[in-house]
């Protein structure tokens, strides 16, 4: 057993976070301490609580993590002086997943967490390496580190120095990958993972978050747009969720992935042909949009409620045009990689509708 004083640092409990603190306390023995912020009126211990619940820990499982109030975007984590020492000796591993995720977030929120907050914890990081008995920082980043207006093949232990960020989410994260990269020549033990749209699970199709693909398919299914502008044989790039759970947990024990970089993705993602061609996201009758060729797309052409609907979701445009491909011979390396074909997708679809999520039926 391994000593219960040797914790693992997480940051995060979004849709990765969460599931990676479920796999974190059911399949090792490690302590796990979580930094959460409070927010409004709720405290770290309240909002930790309603994870706790979502996720089904037992009592005894609550029991094996620490709950520590703290902010990553303030110098010291935001952490009592003697919180922050007990940690910096005690953290073996730190698993870096908070961050904005949104793709309309303003830049000042996207640098204030996506960039100074990782930079606030690489600080932390290198105290724990110097001072206590850290062998791992594994920081989630994303494919799209290149900018989703980007062409070619990506690399997998490669920064791209010319970008093509069409959001500040993307730059910011671009950012924080490239502060992250600084520190493995310092000698810190960094492994980074890079996750494409993350979805529902591989086997069942489940998910506890419908984002990314879904909201703009429920659009679709409803009959509300009537066209999009995306080229057919656009990718999609698709990574499951538990997926990408057990790449993390596989890469935090790998000496060998220390210094490397993963592409969580499915090697050959469905296209956006494919996926509207998914009966199991449309309910009986309901009819597709018509793909339209971006470059002769125009919003205002259209009626004014399919209009304000398209505009609410013009962000996402970018990722059902996008022109990269992801190397994936290290995630290879590591485990597996997804199928994310025909059959996966009905899996996707039968959850959504079966979870409430989507009609079942067309109006």
């Amino acid at each position: 057993m391994r000593d219960r004083t040797r914790a693992i640092l997480l940051t995060g409990v979004g849709t990765i976070g969460r599931e990676l603190l479920l796999a974190l306390v059911r399949r090792t023995d490690y302590k796990i301490a979580i930094i959460i912020r409070p927010r409004a009126r709720r405290t770290a211990e309240e909002r930790a609580a309603r994870v706790f619940d979502e996720i089904g820990l037992t009592a005894e499982e609550r029991a094996r993590v620490e709950v520590v109030a703290g902010d990553l975007t303030l110098d010291g984590l935001g952490l009592e002086p003697t919180v922050e020492a007990r940690l910096i000796a005690s953290t073996e591993i730190i698993i870096h997943t908070a961050a904005v995720t949104s793709l309309t977030a303003d830049r000042a929120l996207c640098e204030s967490v996506n960039v100074n907050g990782t930079a606030n914890l690489l600080v932390f990081a290198g105290r724990a390496l110097g001072e206590g008995i850290l062998r791992r920082f594994i920081h989630l980043s994303t494919v799209f580190v290149v900018g989703s207006g980007k062409r070619g093949v990506v690399k997998e232990d490669h920064l791209a120095p010319t970008p093509c960020h069409l959001n500040h989410y993307e730059w910011s994260k671009y950012e924080a990958e490239r502060i992250v990269r600084a520190t493995i020549g310092v000698g810190l033990p960094v492994t980074i993972l890079r996750p494409s749209m993350v979805v529902g699970d591989t086997v069942t199709g489940w998910t506890r978050d419908f984002n990314v693909i879904y909201p703009l398919l429920r659009l679709m299914s409803n009959g509300w747009i009537s066209r999009f502008p995306a080229r057919p044989d656009a990718r999609v790039h698709l990574a499951p969720i538990d997926f990408v759970v057990e790449a993390t947990l596989r890469a935090m024990e790998a000496d060998w992935a220390i210094g490397r970089t993963f592409h969580l993705t499915s090697p050959t993602p469905p296209t956006v042909e494919e996926l509207l061609a998914c009966d199991e996201f449309f309910p009986a009758g309901a009819s597709r949009p018509r793909l339209c060729p971006p470059d002769q797309f125009e919003i205002a052409e259209c009626p004014p409620r399919e209009r304000e609907l398209l505009e609410s979701v013009a962000f996402c445009f970018p990722y059902f045009n996008l022109q990269l491909s992801f190397e994936t011979a290290n995630a290879a390396r590591l485990m597996p990689l997804p199928v994310t074909d025909a059959d996966y997708l009905r899996r996707l679809g039968r959850y959504a509708v079966e979870s409430g999520y989507l009609r079942r039926i067309a109006a």
